[in-house]
């Protein structure tokens, strides 16, 4: 019951008094919300076991290790982008970190994903730059596939098949699980320790929708902050609300959102009638979880749908 409580807590619905220990550690990990529990430890309405909080601490350090090394090499990507005149937009987590540099402790990134024209031309300079087809899974492991199978995956797609670089990582020293940093994106490889840059280059939004709009020049375009919302917006609804995502940290960033922005409901309605992809239900249902005029039936479906796929997976998972 401690979990459901803490998702409606970091949603904005419950100011009660919560625990947690270290059963709750790969709860937190898999949720993607290990760094967003430091905002609530001032409040005196969460409580964390010191063993738990320590674990937390140290992959907050490494996070920040990450999510530095991530957002340098798209600058450095962004940079040679910019020079073959490539027309562009960095989306979702990577934009969010440039944009908000205080989440880089806080911000569990898997991947970074740019929209672009051209993906092929993309694909080509990545390779040059030190990029190879395939990434890591969840539990640290290889994944790759032949070139007509990658042929095959990207023409039924709107991104191409993830492309990956390694960043060593020096002097790093610890004693947390390797499941643990495994979830945490850091992988040991003998005695040393590295990171994965995992490269999504979209030519599409999730929707079927043609960006020609979106893409920018300059340095390091993102969405302006109306087509982030309406894309974000969905993208959740359709991944947390409805689909079995467990990444949680993903609606609590597009909620917050909602919250911080001067738009309105009727813009971002306006907005994707524009696009074509306007679903009220989901516009609604966002802005009155954001504004807190969600139904309590409603709302507790989305907790009760979030457990369950939850449990599901870690029904069909074997973490350590």
């Amino acid at each position: 019951m401690i979990r459901e409580e803490l998702i409606l807590k970091l949603l904005g619905y419950n100011n009660q008094k919560l625990k947690l220990d270290m059963d709750d550690l790969f709860f937190l990990n898999k949720a993607k919300i290990n760094g967003l529990i430091f905002d609530f430890l001032d409040s005196d309405t969460l409580e964390v076991d010191q063993t738990l909080l320590d674990i937390l601490r140290e992959l907050s350090s490494f996070n920040y290790i990450r999510n530095v090394n991530l957002l340098k090499e798209a600058i450095n990507i962004d940079f040679l982008l910019e020079r073959h005149q490539v027309k562009r937009t960095w989306i979702k987590g990577i934009a969010e970190l440039f944009n908000n540099p205080s989440n880089l402790k806080s911000r569990k990134q898997f991947d970074i994903d740019i929209l672009v024209e051209n993906p092929y031309q993309v694909r080509d300079l990545m390779m040059e730059y030190g990029f190879t087809y395939g990434a890591y899974d969840l539990h640290g492991n290889w994944v790759t596939a032949n070139k007509d199978e990658i042929s095959s995956l990207e023409k039924e797609d709107y991104e191409l098949f993830p492309l990956t670089k390694n960043i060593n990582l020096e002097n790093l020293h610890t004693k947390v699980n390797p499941d643990t940093l495994t979830l945490q994106r850091v992988f040991k490889e003998g005695t040393h320790y590295f990171t994965d840059v995992c490269l999504d280059i979209h030519n599409e939004l999730t929707f079927d929708l043609k960006p020609a709009w979106i893409l920018k020049n300059g340095f390091f375009p993102t969405m302006d902050e109306i087509d982030e919302i309406w894309y974000l917006l969905n993208k959740s609804f359709y991944e947390q609300i409805e689909g079995h995502s467990l990444n949680l940290q993903s609606l609590i960033v597009i909620i917050n959102k909602i919250r911080q922005t001067k738009l309105n409901h009727e813009e971002i309605k306006n907005r994707l009638d524009l696009t074509g992809f306007y679903n009220e239900t989901a516009v609604n249902t966002m802005f009155h979880l954001a504004n807190g005029t969600i139904d309590d039936s409603e709302l507790n479906k989305i907790v009760q749908t979030f457990m369950h796929n939850f449990e599901n997976y870690k029904n069909h998972s074997v973490p350590s």
